[in-house]
């Protein structure tokens, strides 16, 4: 009997050991961002900042679409079906795809245009669902770019709107785009693709009617393929308005907006509160603290167009 008791003591003692030596379970973090994994935007620099390590404070579950809405709905429902302490989600369609998913798990979200508009809460200040985060203002913002394109070029009569169908706020967005063009005497021409391929007929089809100036949805789809729409732009001499600093930084010729890369890292403070224990119904979601317009002239002189000087001096930054 003394024997068997020891045994026990031992097993007992043993498997102590090793559930300290484990330590605590980790609490998990869903991340899904419609985006690539090389993006600018998929950082997790934020969350270490706060002393949240992968494998070591915290177990961390990465997903990025690439920019395919099939791969994206089956990895929203990877992410559901693990029951994370939270969930982020980047970008709209990502927001999105997890909305139809789940109900009660915390969602923070950066990069999302309306969140109203799309279900996700009721209002801004107290959220009342499993949503918050941070939101770009984009859908507000897009008349907002149409009319600087018009104060930028005095003599613009005509615009197109690179659009994906597919975006889920594209039907409002785009009533508000065609009012805001009547609103200001321009000729509006939508060309709309659901593929990175089409962006080539896009643009043809653009050259062929002769707009003044594109305007550029802000889509996973377009804001993936960068590269892509600025060389475009620059050989058919458009000047283009982007909705994200990205396509500025990486040659484009205007932008107007709030920092969007700079959303996905402040992200990571509502992560943390919602491990520490606060409800999405206590974290505020955030607007845009400064809206930022950046024009880049090098380009607009290689493209042979003259921007408004009185424009120029409404800039935060002009790059040569």
């Amino acid at each position: 009997m003394r024997r068997l008791t020891a045994l026990a003591a031992l097993i007992l003692i043993g498997s102590t050991a090793i559930s300290l030596a484990q330590g605590p379970k980790l609490k998990t973090v869903g991340l899904l961002c419609h985006c690539s994994s090389s993006s600018p935007f998929f950082r997790e620099a934020g969350l270490a900042e706060l002393g949240w390590r992968d494998g070591k404070t915290v177990r961390l579950v990465r997903h990025t679409s690439d920019g395919d809405a099939a791969r994206l709905r089956g990895q929203a429902e990877e992410l559901v079906a693990l029951r994370p302490d939270v969930i982020f989600a980047g970008f709209t369609p990502a927001a999105v795809a997890i909305q139809g998913r789940t109900s009660d798990i915390p969602v923070v979200f950066a990069g999302v245009s309306d969140p109203i508009e799309l279900g996700a809460t009721h209002q801004i200040s107290r959220p009342d669902r499993n949503f918050t985060g941070l939101t770009t203002m984009n859908r507000e913002l897009m008349p907002k770019r149409l009319e600087l394109l018009q104060a930028a070029l005095p003599n613009l009569k005509s615009v197109g709107y690179l659009a994906n169908p597919n975006y889920a706020l594209h039907q409002t967005q785009l009533e508000e785009i065609k009012a805001a063009a009547h609103r200001f005497g321009l000729r509006l021409v939508t060309v709309e693709t659901t593929d990175a391929a089409g962006i080539d007929r896009a643009f043809a089809r653009l050259a062929d009617e002769q707009v003044g100036a594109v305007l550029v949805q802000q889509d996973p789809l377009f804001t993936g393929q960068p590269g892509q729409i600025l060389a475009l732009a620059e050989a058919n001499r458009l000047p283009a308005m982007y909705p994200l600093r990205s396509y500025y930084d990486a040659g484009g010729l205007m932008w107007y907006g709030g920092d969007v890369v700079g959303q996905f890292h402040d992200a990571a403070s509502y992560i943390d509160r919602i491990l520490k224990g606060a409800k999405p119904n206590e974290l505020p979601i955030e607007r845009p603290s400064k809206l930022q317009l950046t024009i880049n002239l090098g380009l607009a002189a290689r493209i042979g167009i003259e921007i408004n000087p009185a424009f120029i001096a409404r800039a935060d930054e002009v790059s040569d």
